[in-house]
């Protein structure tokens, strides 16, 4: 009995040294996991890439940014995003030896406002990564939009005409894409960066470059209020025009609007209005009520509706039939046309003298 119940206490002896042992390895274990995080959360946060300072600044006023970083890290690379209304619009990743030792970096894109993301990449630690945002604006700009059927020949000489010995930054839309996409432009002369051309299908609206570059004017006259726009648009785009400018609800002092005109339906057009009409004075001065009517309400608005024509004075395609009112009533406006007078009625003629006299209307030949 006293044999057995050695054995007892000699087995109980084991038992609660092991147990004692599981314990503390146990609690190594515990130790060494715990020391172990602490040691890895040091390390990640001793080993990211410290950016102390970041900065985007216009070249100029070009459309050119140059970022330049300092870091007391020895970098490999640096990877730059850019974006655009939440659209990224570029992306690069260098290793070019004379960027990073001078730590700056251009980069050319267009006029408007961006948020980028610079991150500084290392072999040996992690990197790091810095938010900026920047704006890119000029004082003025030439802003082209030829959505009509004028004659590439057309649109190319009022081109050269407009932008020829300028150091104003052009952009240009034509209908023809394929005369954009072949075209050499000038020195100074861009594609409007907002209207995509690969997009653009036979079901494309040309509404849609009216607003996208209606839009785009208005994040640049947001960026710099005393920008100035000199608007080149043609006369069959009153719409558009009416969008760019009471739409943005821009000064008139920030910008001037010269129409381009084929002149053979707008003449058309006058002719169907006011040909065989006694009272053509009290018509005019009605049609000129509701174009103003309809500008007051397109800049509460803050631009033309399509989808609730019905709540404004006039219809968009109404408005072909008013360039001869339009033209009267804006106080920084010149109409390209070639002159067909001759058979309008004379009161309309009248009005074509008096505008000329004013210098409003220039008249071109008929081969420009």
């Amino acid at each position: 009995m006293a044999k057995k119940s050695s054995l007892r206490r000699e087995s109980a002896n084991n038992t609660g040294l092991i147990v004692s042992l599981v314990g503390v390895g146990f609690c190594t274990f515990l130790v060494f996991l715990f020391m172990s995080i602490i040691l890895l959360t040091e390390n990640n946060t001793a080993g990211v890439v410290k950016i102390n300072a970041l900065t985007a600044n216009q070249v100029g006023q070009t459309q050119t940014v140059k970022f330049s970083w300092e870091t007391d890290e020895d970098i490999e690379a640096v990877q730059v995003e850019i974006f655009h209304n939440g659209q990224k619009v570029y992306s690069c990743y260098t290793t070019n030896s004379t960027s990073l030792l001078k730590r700056e970096l251009e980069i050319e894109l267009f006029y408007g406002k961006f948020n980028a993301e610079v991150t500084l990449i290392s072999n040996v630690k992690n990197s790091g990564v810095k938010s900026q945002e920047f704006i890119l604006f000029a004082d003025e700009y030439n802003i082209i939009s030829f959505e009509s059927e004028l004659s590439d020949t057309t649109c190319l000489q009022s081109l050269e005409e407009i932008s020829s010995g300028s150091e104003i930054p052009t952009f240009v839309y034509f209908k023809n894409t394929d005369l954009l996409e072949d075209f050499e432009f000038p020195e100074n002369v861009f594609i409007i960066p907002t209207v995509n051309l690969s997009g653009i299908t036979e079901s494309f609206s040309i509404y849609d470059v009216w607003d996208s570059t209606s839009l785009w004017i208005k994040e640049l006259y947001e960026s710099n209020t005393s920008s100035r726009f000199h608007l080149y648009y043609t006369d069959t785009s009153a719409i558009g025009i009416l969008n760019a400018t009471m739409g943005n609800r821009l000064p008139k002092t920030n910008y001037d609007i010269t129409l381009i005109s084929d002149g053979v339906t707008v003449y058309e057009f006058l002719n169907n209005e006011f040909n065989e009409i006694e009272n053509a004075e009290e018509k005019f001065t009605e049609m000129k009520n509701k174009y103003n009517n309809l500008k007051l309400q397109i800049s509460e608005d803050g631009g033309y509706d399509m989808g609730l024509e019905e709540k404004y004075p006039l219809k968009a395609e109404e408005l072909k039939y008013y360039l001869l009112v339009i033209v009267s009533e804006e106080e920084n406006i010149v109409w390209w046309i070639p002159n067909f007078t001759d058979g309008l009625a004379d009161y309309l003629k009248q009005i074509f003298i008096d505008l000329e006299n004013a210098g409003k209307i220039k008249f071109i030949s008929d081969s420009e």
